[in-house]
């Protein structure tokens, strides 16, 4: 017999003595509801084991999804990055062979102008010393017959002008530069940003610039050219 008051087995003499009042049932009955009950528990096991393989078939689907999608955006983000860097080291290759260009016939222009000037000096020193040597003489006759116009320095047309440029200025192309660098500075704060298309679907994560925190952050990132509203409307000065 089995004491249901008692959860336990009992015997004959113990249905007499000890279990006076109980309620007994026979074994196979026991038995019966007890099967009825571990079968319940195992189907239960059962679709909850199910769950839980489809849980994590699903789950390793999402990581190599996962994994494919990072891989994926890795390349196409070295793509971009290396398109970009193919084209700053472009630009700079262009712009120094320009700037060595000018710089050759800047100093082409400087050399012809330090030819000239060489000859100039040295044609004014041999007429010095022409002159020195005539002023210098004692005989007359040998003044006035060698004295010639050719002595006298021309007074108009003599004087040389020469402009070589000095200074290659590139503040324009450093503030392009500057802002192509805050740009690059800008993108490697941003971070990853949650979002959810449906209450149904799994969220999607992008990469984005961060929220802005304080007013300054939101006209960094999203207002880089301004108008001071104190002088927006100011009548213009007469």
């Amino acid at each position: 017999m089995f004491c249901r008051t008692d959860d336990s087995c009992i015997c004959m003499m113990c249905v007499v003595t000890g279990h006076n009042g109980h309620k007994m049932v026979e074994l196979e009955t026991e038995r019966e509801e007890k099967q009825k009950k571990l079968e319940a528990t195992l189907s239960d096991i059962k679709r909850k084991l199910e769950e839980r393989e489809k849980t994590l078939k699903e789950t390793r689907r999402a990581i190599d999804e996962m994994k494919m999608s990072v891989v994926k955006e890795v390349e196409e983000n070295v793509k971009s990055f290396t398109a970009l860097i193919r084209c700053i080291e472009e630009a700079h290759r262009k712009l120094t062979e320009r700037i060595r260009d000018q710089e050759k016939r800047e100093m082409e222009k400087a050399e012809g102008v330090v030819k000239q000037l060489e000859k100039k000096i040295e044609d004014l020193k041999r007429r010095e010393a022409e002159v020195k040597e005539l002023s210098e003489t004692k005989d007359h006759l040998h003044f006035l017959q060698t004295f010639s116009s050719r002595y006298v320095l021309p007074t108009e047309g003599d004087t040389l002008s020469f402009t070589v440029t000095a200074e290659f200025s590139s503040e324009d192309l450093r503030k392009e530069l500057s802002g192509l660098t805050k740009s690059v500075e800008k993108i490697s704060q941003w971070v990853f940003m949650t979002r959810t298309p449906s209450a149904h679907e799994a969220p999607v994560f992008a990469l984005q610039p961060p929220e802005p925190q304080s007013r300054d952050d939101f006209l960094k990132y999203f207002c880089p050219l301004t108008l001071d509203i104190n002088t927006a409307h100011r009548p213009p000065s007469v």
